[in-house]
């Protein structure tokens, strides 16, 4: 763990949060240690940027959701404006979207409000000392992100897998009916009896393990999406 205690004090912090008894009650128990110093505070995004074009900070410690402007966009626009203010998130819970959103707008740690202001007093001193900090359970979400991920890519893998195994025919059909097109159209396009595209679209149904074209079609657009 880093050492924070050679940490220059007090810690400027400036708090942006929406719920005006939370921000007070908030600021107040981090500003009653020593080592941070809450220099302003902002109920949404907009009026952080105003603050900050008149104090100087070391964290900016932002709340997700937020009228006017929220965290995520908040954050890229400190990021690019303020490149040496650290940003910190936090909220009261975690959606694995905003997670990535957050961390891809330039924010370097994301606590949560369940955990006590000790926590969140020596979490600060940590980022601000240099280290990327996620709190327990915005570690456990991100962990759940990549398992996620990792199956979906598993999954794609598994669906190209079945459509290479198809034979030429079935193939050059398959390429089409993901289209949406119907059988008359297919024929049209590969120069196949209709009765010969209805023949392949029931093996392609089966080699894929799908009830429908429309499921066909629709694994074929997951799969693909998650490639790029």
């Amino acid at each position: 763990m880093t050492d924070t205690t050679q940490a220059p004090w007090p810690l400027k912090v400036l708090l942006a949060e929406d719920e005006p008894e939370l921000r007070e009650r908030l600021a107040r128990l981090l500003g009653a240690d020593g080592r941070v110093s809450i220099v302003a505070t902002a109920a949404h995004g907009r009026q952080v940027l105003d603050l900050l074009q008149v104090h100087s900070v070391d964290i900016v410690l932002l709340d997700v959701e937020m009228p006017i402007m929220d965290g995520v966009e908040t954050a890229q626009r400190l990021s690019r404006r303020h490149p040496r203010v650290k940003v910190v998130m936090y909220t009261a819970f975690e959606r694995q979207e905003r997670l990535s959103a957050a961390m891809a707008a330039g924010a370097v740690a994301f606590l949560t409000k369940d955990m006590p202001p000790e926590e969140v007093i020596n979490g600060l001193l940590r980022i601000h000392a240099g280290e990327r900090l996620l709190s327990a359970r915005a570690t456990e979400s991100a962990l759940e992100a990549l398992r996620h991920l990792g199956e979906q890519r598993q999954e794609s893998e598994r669906w190209f897998s079945l459509v290479e195994s198809l034979n030429t025919g079935q193939r050059e059909v398959y390429e089409v009916l993901i289209t949406g097109a119907s059988n008359r159209e297919i024929a049209e396009c590969v120069a196949y009896s209709e009765g010969t595209v209805r023949v392949y679209v029931t093996q392609i149904l089966d080699a894929l393990g799908c009830r429908s074209r429309t499921e066909v079609a629709l694994n074929a657009a997951r799969a693909q999406a998650r490639v790029h």
